[in-house]
């Protein structure tokens, strides 16, 4: 994990999590009719554009763009999933889908979640 991550100072941004209300009622095919209701209220975060690679690269020409989100690990965030949306409270009308989440160093102090912008939520 990156040591700039690793200060209390560079958790800048404000973020909220959200899961869909009713999300085992799907049509089998992914798709949910629920509203979003809150999981998580506002918490602090550090959101980060991910860099190159061929996928990266790719889905940056069909306007979807990856970030890498750490926040602190608890019991509250070990809730979160992929399927879960990320929305950035310091601008409401950025929402992240939520791809992967998972504590990644081994005290389990951090969490990372990674997510995309631009796609179907």
């Amino acid at each position: 994990m990156a040591s700039a991550v690793q200060r209390i100072g560079a958790l800048r941004d404000r973020v909220r999590i959200e899961r869909r209300a009713d999300d085992d009622a799907g049509d089998g095919a992914g798709n949910y009719e629920g509203e979003w209701e809150t999981l998580i209220e506002t918490r602090r975060a550090r959101i980060v554009p991910r860099k190159g690679g061929e996928q990266v690269i790719a889905d940056r020409l069909t306007g979807v763009s990856s970030f890498d989100v750490w926040m602190r690990f608890d019991r509250i965030s070990a809730q979160i999933r992929a399927g879960d949306r990320l929305v950035n409270c310091n601008d409401e009308s950025r929402i992240l889908r939520i791809r992967f989440a998972e504590a990644m160093d081994e005290p389990r102090r951090w969490l990372l979640l990674q997510c995309d912008e631009g796609v179907a939520t």
